[in-house]
């Protein structure tokens, strides 16, 4: 295969407040840096997440790179830290061309390119193929020229945004090769993610679904290949299948099991996933059990049956109970999400939810205040001010789970809701006498927390200061 000239630099940024909510290993750029190097693309990865590296030092770094493309992924917390870093880029080497992905640009493609002149070029749904057919036409020096031919991208054409027509899905998932995670060095966690499958079936008014509502499955002697390369390769003893719902096919699931239970992987690795309560049967539980499972992780959303209804979880409080039971029996570890800010919530619906988790018990828990991302219906409602909802903020940075408001409440003050997202935690760990637990989370937490005081102090500053510099002067 000849080898191409120009070289591609792929980015996961990381807000300098330390405030983000996910800092998983970028399973998207994973995939798309190893099929450009399968076609013969030089390819170089920052993961700032992993790496907790500043803005300027991120820039420092890709501009010492010198790449033609940059591509930088960002849901929707992380898009203005991006924003910069590309400015930053470009400031350097303005023929660089820089492309965003990710989440955030998936649901608001035009209005992103709008809102910052930094990214040339904007990447909707899966990025795999389409970062490839860009830098095939880079190299060729087909670019801007060619930009109207690529499907899935959004772009700037003097002084409009051009929106392309969508690409298809990816339908044979097996035709791509491994993600390429020796450029991601895992920093602070050695658990590699493996995917079985894209896509999800279900509707909740709160999830984005970038990967599609229809379930595409790879086939099963391809995953269990891959992680066996996975444990190899990497010497670890651990994975996780980060499908969106594992499970959503029972049948289809037992044979990737046993064909799991059969190459061994039970004796080398322990791994967890995620699905609903409502997929969980004790048969499959029992299954995951020998084929290696630890840990199950599923969203309750709420202790309160009609606002599952309004949100369409459309799970049974029953459903979540129940599987806890199976998990317990069979020796499998639990994480439950639990949501607070559903459509037509009150503080009420909150106690409800909060009273539920705690009567759960489960191993491990996580509360977050409802966050609007773009294109799901929780956003559309928060923007038409209905559904209780009363502002929905456009400062992108306030995105966050834990520690902003997006979002505003017709009879939930903002500082409320926040207040009851962190007693949540006090009261599931005081009420279950978790003392231990309350002791690790609170530590396992610290970095958010020192940011969260941090900010909290810099706010309060500012206000003080405030006073004096806007009284007049006599």
């Amino acid at each position: 295969m000849d080898k191409k000239k120009i070289k591609i630099l792929l980015i996961s940024p990381y807000p300098d407040s330390g405030l983000t909510d996910m800092k998983e290993p970028p399973h998207g750029l994973a995939y798309i840096a190893s099929n450009l190097r399968d076609n013969g693309f030089k390819v170089e990865a920052i993961d700032a997440k992993q790496r907790f590296m500043k803005t300027h030092v991120v820039i420092t770094e890709a501009v010492k790179s010198k790449p033609d493309l940059v591509g930088i992924t960002a849901m929707t917390p992380d898009i203005t830290c991006a924003a910069i870093i590309a400015g930053g880029i470009k400031a350097a080497l303005p023929r660089v061309f820089t492309v965003i992905g990710g989440p955030h640009v998936n649901a608001l493609p035009e209005e992103t390119l709008e809102e910052f002149p930094s990214f040339d070029l904007a990447v909707e749904g899966e990025g795999e193929f389409t970062m490839l057919e860009l830098a095939n036409k880079l190299e060729k020096g087909n670019l801007p020229s060619a930009l109207p031919e690529i499907k899935g991208i959004a772009y700037r054409d003097v002084e409009k945004i051009i929106l392309n027509p969508p690409r298809d899905y990816i339908h044979d998932l097996d035709i791509l090769p491994p993600p390429a995670w020796d450029l991601f060095p895992f920093s602070h966690n050695k658990s590699y993610p493996v995917y079985a499958t894209r896509g999800c079936p279900f509707a909740c008014k709160f999830c984005q679904r970038v990967l599609g509502n229809k379930v595409r499955r790879r086939n099963i002697e391809k995953i269990v290949r891959e992680v066996t390369w996975v444990l190899d390769t990497f010497k670890t003893k651990g994975f996780w299948f980060a499908d969106e719902t594992f499970g959503a096919n029972r049948k289809w699931t037992h044979q990737l099991l046993d064909h799991m239970i059969e190459a061994g992987i039970p004796s080398r690795a322990t791994w967890h996933a995620q699905t609903r309560a409502d997929l969980i049967t004790e048969d499959l539980l029992t299954r995951m059990k020998q084929a290696g499972c630890d840990g199950l992780a599923f969203g309750v959303e709420s202790g309160n049956q009609e606002i599952l209804k309004k949100t369409n979880k459309n799970i049974k409080l029953e459903d979540a109970e129940r599987a806890v039971s199976f998990a317990k029996k069979v020796g499998v570890k639990t994480r439950s999400f639990f949501i607070l800010g559903h459509p037509y919530e009150t503080i009420e619906t909150i106690k409800d939810t909060i009273n539920f988790a705690a009567k759960l018990n489960t191993d491990f828990i996580s509360f977050a205040v409802m966050v609007p991302y773009p294109g799901t219906e929780v956003w559309r409602l928060a923007s038409m001010k209905e559904a209780g909802y009363n502002y929905v903020s456009r400062n992108w940075d306030d995105y966050r789970k834990h520690l902003a408001a997006p979002l505003g409440f017709s009879s939930i003050p903002a500082e409320t809701l926040r207040n009851l997202d962190r007693n949540a935690y006090l009261i599931f760990y005081w009420r279950n006498r978790r003392w231990f637990d309350l002791f690790d989370f609170l530590w396992g937490h610290r970095s958010m927390i020192k940011a969260y005081i941090f900010n909290k102090i810099k706010e309060k500053l500012y206000r003080f200061l405030s006073i004096f510099t806007s009284c007049p002067v006599k």
